[in-house]
C-alpha cells in the first residue's frame, strides 16, 4: 500500500479521525495504538494513531481492511521522515494522552506508548 508523501496527508487524516472520533472503530485505534501523533485543532489537543496517518485518504473503512501488520515500521519510519523528527518516550505526553483518553471515554492499556508532535 502506498505511504503518505507530505504534512498535507497528515492533515487530512488526522481532520478525518478527529470528525469521527466517537466512533467505536476510531477508539480501538486509539486504544490498540503504540505511536501516537500530538495534533492541535481548534486549541484541543488529539492523539492520533501512527498507523492511520500513514495512509493517503485514509477512512475506517480501508483502514479496517489494511491486514498487512508488516507496514507498521514503515509507517511510523514514514511519519518521521516528514515530520523531520521521531516518536520517543515522553512522561508528558503520556499523561496528556491518558486525559484525553479520560475525555473521550476511550480505555488505555498498561502498553508502552511514544510520541510526536505535529507542529504545522
Amino acid at each position: 500500500m502506498k505511504l503518505i508523501k507530505d504534512k498535507e496527508e497528515i492533515i487530512k487524516n488526522c481532520n478525518y479521525l478527529i470528525e469521527n472520533i466517537h466512533n467505536e472503530e476510531v477508539k480501538k485505534m486509539i486504544y490498540y495504538g503504540r505511536y501516537f501523533l500530538k495534533y492541535t485543532y481548534n486549541n484541543k489537543v488529539y492523539f492520533l494513531p501512527n498507523k492511520f496517518i500513514s495512509y493517503p485518504d485514509n477512512t475506517i473503512s480501508k483502514y479496517g481492511s489494511n491486514t498487512d501488520v508488516n507496514y507498521s515500521t514503515r509507517c511510523r519510519n514514514k511519519v518521521e521522515s516528514v515530520l523531520g523528527k521521531f516518536y520517543e518516550l515522553d512522561n508528558t505526553l503520556e499523561r496528556e494522552y491518558l486525559k484525553f483518553c479520560e475525555d473521550f471515554y476511550i480505555p488505555t492499556g498498561w502498553f508502552t506508548r511514544k510520541y510526536i508532535v505535529f507542529e504545522d
